[in-house]
């Protein structure tokens, strides 16, 4: 089953999964608003912690909620060789996410390719919950988020699954 999501339908299943939720980020930049004050600051070369933004400090409490309570928040983000200016600004803030208890894994764009992540590593990004939803969210040529497909009881559910065992499989922590 697929059905058309709106954003707090988008929150919800960010807040009621049971085990765990992975995310497979494929986008080289993301227009989100409540970023733009700290990424500026970032590129200006005068970074300020992520959390001075409150929509990123309530993520990392989030996160922080979830891994306390158990369960596993991770994600493999694909990289541009060079890498974008915005994929440096979420590398150096990635101390944050993983003190809050997210997994982050880093996988170069060629390698997802190769690997023969779904679509050849520039589609839609996704997150899996529990191993049985699917969520896609889709973005425009300008990195702003278009739509949002959950999917359940579906063989793309599977797949993802099989997608993220592949992307852990040739990423490496943001640790390493």
């Amino acid at each position: 089953m697929r059905t058309e999501i709106d954003d707090a339908e988008f929150w919800r299943q960010l807040d009621t999964f049971q085990q765990s939720a992975f995310r497979l980020e494929q986008q080289p930049a993301y227009e989100v608003d409540y970023e733009d004050e700290v990424y500026a600051s970032f590129l200006r070369g005068r970074p300020v912690p992520p959390t001075d933004s409150p929509a990123l400090a309530d993520w990392m409490k989030l996160v922080a909620r979830h891994t306390g309570h158990g369960r596993t928040m991770s994600r493999v983000r694909i990289v541009d060789d060079p890498i974008t200016d915005y994929q440096r600004w979420l590398r150096w803030g990635d101390w944050w996410n993983v003190e809050a208890g997210e997994v982050i894994r880093y996988l170069p764009r060629a390698l997802a390719i190769r690997g023969g992540l779904f679509p050849p590593a520039e589609g839609p990004d996704w997150w899996l919950f529990d191993d049985r939803r699917l969520m896609l969210t889709c973005y425009d040529s300008e990195h702003r988020r278009t739509g949002i497909e959950l999917v359940e009881d579906d063989p793309l559910v599977q797949r993802a699954r099989e997608w993220r065992a592949v992307a852990i499989a040739l990423a490496r922590t943001a640790e390493s």
